[in-house]
Formats: structure tokens, C-alpha cells, sequence
């Protein structure tokens, strides 16, 4: 039995050095593959994190124009005299309806525009009223009724604009792994 001990521990005298580095190298791979899986699993958790962000921005930036649209219809609803319009305001809300081009499909953008032609159309018959001889009936009567027909038109576009906006505004377009 105790010629296996020197054996051994010349064994271990000639090779003990390489084992122990073989033995820290793998140690050190070991390690390594670890932290390179967490690093790998934290980049996707922040990649995540940043497609939900950027989903939820959309999701916010889109339903902004939404609310816009309504709130342009609304006031264009309330406005009945021509020098009552607040300009800034209406500027306002088209400019924040024209940036619909950046994060709507064309139907969208398509219905947006028929909202500010009818608002404009409304707008620009107060102006045709207001020059419109009071005694004149007949040119009184005819500008009265396209105004009828013009705000019955906005009416019936606020009443479709849920419909029109609903597959950009739907919460699963939020929830989706993709935009």
C-alpha cells in the first residue's frame, strides 16, 4: 500500500499544477455561462420592457388624436356665430389631427379628413352667414339649412368615430407581442 503514495504524489507533484488550472478554467467557463444567460435574460426583460413602453406611447399618442377629433367636433358643434370661433383653438386641434399621419392606417386618416372638411365647411357657412342680409329670407333659409345639414353630418360622424378608430384603439393592440 505504500507504493501507491509516492506514486501518487508524483503524480500529482508533476501534474497538479495543469490539473488545477484545467479545474479554475472550468470553474471560470462555468461561471462565465451563467452570467452570460442572466446578462441574456436581463436584455430580453429590458427589450420587453421597452416594446411595452413604446406600445403604450402609441397607444397614448393615438388616443390623443382620437380625443382631438372628438373635442373638434364637439366645439365646431357649439360654435353658432362666426365671431365667437376661437381660430387658435381650431388650429389647434387640426394641426394635432394632422400628425394622424404618423401613427394611423389610411382609413383612419381618411375619416379624420371628413371630420375637418365638415368642421371647415360649418365654419366657412357662419362666415357666409354673418354676410347674408338678415331680410333676404330666401339666402337666410338656405344658408340655415346647410348649416342643419352640416352639423347633422358632424353629429353623425361623432357617432361613427368609435367604429372608425376601433381596431387602432382596441386595448389588445397594447397587449400584443407585436405592434
Amino acid at each position: 500500500m505504500n507504493g501507491w503514495l509516492p506514486a501518487l504524489h508524483d503524480f500529482f507533484k508533476d501534474f497538479g499544477s495543469v490539473i488545477a488550472t484545467i479545474l479554475a478554467a472550468s470553474v471560470a467557463a462555468w461561471i462565465s455561462v451563467r452570467l452570460g444567460r442572466n446578462q441574456a435574460a436581463i436584455a430580453k426583460s429590458q427589450a420587453d420592457i421597452a416594446l411595452d413602453k413604446l406600445k403604450f406611447d402609441l397607444f397614448e399618442m393615438r388616443y390623443s388624436i382620437y380625443s382631438s377629433l372628438k373635442e373638434l367636433i364637439e366645439y365646431t358643434s357649439f360654435v353658432h356665430d362666426v365671431e365667437k370661433i376661437d381660430a387658435g383653438r381650431v388650429r389647434k386641434l387640426y394641426v394635432k389631427l394632422d400628425e394622424a399621419r404618423f401613427f394611423f392606417d389610411s382609413g383612419v386618416i381618411a375619416f379624420i379628413a371628413k371630420v375637418c372638411a365638415a368642421a371647415e365647411a360649418y365654419f366657412n357657412l357662419l362666415g357666409a352667414r354673418a354676410n347674408v342680409n338678415i331680410d333676404d329670407a330666401t339666402a337666410w333659409s338656405t344658408i340655415a339649412e346647410q348649416l342643419s345639414a352640416c352639423s347633422s353630418q358632424l353629429r353623425q360622424l361623432y357617432a361613427t368615430a368609435p367604429a372608425a378608430f376601433e381596431t387602432s384603439l382596441k386595448f389588445d393592440q397594447v397587449t400584443k407581442s407585436t405592434l
